[in-house]
């Protein structure tokens, strides 16, 4: 549980990041882009030196590479997501909260049918498009993939 609460922690902290330093980003490139760089330049080296525009950039550049290598470290390695479930390059199954091995697919009555997770204590129904899928089915799918 202390897992599952410090991974989605760090997801959300790099979300709260990431989506404004890259609007800003964005929104940077498409006014500089548009010429208006050239109408504001007399006017920001009048107030900030051009040294300290180009940290100001520099630093910008780096916190986003920063961002999306923090984006990259935290997905998990070698596993994938279908049908709402991850699967390791041997298509077997792992719950999406905790990521550890799945192994007991049945109809639990009122949580539903799906992978019961002992870590969690949930069950993770696989579908496609609202249709419930067998194990086999999936790993079929995934292999005409």
């Amino acid at each position: 549980m202390k897992d599952k609460f410090i991974e989605q922690f760090k997801e959300r902290i790099v979300s709260i990041i990431l989506a404004p330093v890259s609007i800003f980003f964005l929104w940077s490139l498409q006014q500089l882009t548009n010429g208006l760089y050239e109408k504001m330049e007399p006017i920001i080296l009048e107030h900030i030196s051009k040294r300290l525009l180009g940290v100001a950039v520099i630093m910008e550049a780096v916190m986003i590479i920063i961002l999306l290598f923090v984006v990259y470290i935290l997905k998990p390695k070698g596993m994938s997501l279908k049908y709402a479930i991850y699967w390791d390059k041997d298509k077997n199954p792992h719950c999406p909260s905790c990521k550890k091995p799945l192994n007991s697919y049945d109809d639990y009555g009122i949580s539903g049918i799906g992978f019961y997770c002992n870590s969690c204590n949930l069950v993770h129904p696989m579908s496609k498009k609202g249709i419930y899928l067998t194990i086999s089915e999936a790993r079929k799918i995934m292999d005409n993939m």
